[in-house]
């Protein structure tokens, strides 16, 4: 908020008692409404940013790379986003076996593809930047680096940053916590305001 930034805590339905698609139906409508109630908020239509970790990670990453309009023809995809230890592949055989059964409790039937994603990255997804511990073994760091390359490759900036020796749970120590923040700060404080262009919905 001292940076002239607002902070919104959204929320979604939870595993089991919803599957997916119901947390990225949620997050979606959040933009949605974030949007359409800029007016009232005082913000920029034109500057959200979903930040999310681990699974709320997953969820930003899934704004990223898809976009749903509402029926006001608002776009579902932020203008950025931020993913701390998230996961891009929920198919990826390195999971951890803890992991590995939150995605069969998040997706019951249906193909962890489907819901990963890394396989949605084109060159309209949302800048990126990726923090993950280089210790995490809950989600590989794999997940971000794999990610941030992909994103490239669709000519999409992304920025990484790896910590070194950290787990899947960040440092909480001072230090280390307003060196992300500043991270995440510069990263959103140099997104430009991109006039809003024709794109059809995912």
């Amino acid at each position: 908020a001292q940076h002239g930034m607002l902070p919104v805590a959204i929320d979604y339905r939870l595993a089991p008692q919803s599957h997916w698609p119901a947390q990225a139906e949620d997050v979606e409508e959040a933009v949605w409404w974030l949007r359409e109630n800029a007016a009232s908020l005082g913000i920029d239509p034109q500057r959200v940013v979903a930040v999310g970790s681990s699974a709320g990670g997953h969820l930003a990453a899934w704004l990223a790379t898809t976009n749903r309009t509402s029926p006001r023809g608002t776009p579902s995809r932020p203008d950025a986003v931020v993913s701390l230890a998230g996961p891009w592949d929920l198919a990826a055989a390195n999971l951890h076996a803890d992991a590995r059964g939150m995605v069969a409790t998040l997706l019951g039937a249906q193909p962890a593809r489907a819901a990963s994603p890394l396989w949605r990255i084109d060159s309209r997804s949302a800048p990126a930047l990726l923090i993950h511990g280089t210790k995490d073994e809950l989600i590989p760091p794999d997940q971000s680096t794999r990610a941030c390359a992909a994103l490239r490759a669709a000519q999409v900036d992304c920025d990484l940053m790896l910590l070194e020796g950290e787990g899947h749970v960040l440092s909480s120590h001072d230090a280390d916590v307003m060196a992300r923040h500043e991270r995440i700060r510069a990263f959103i404080a140099a997104r430009p305001v991109v006039p809003d262009a024709d794109e059809k919905p995912e």
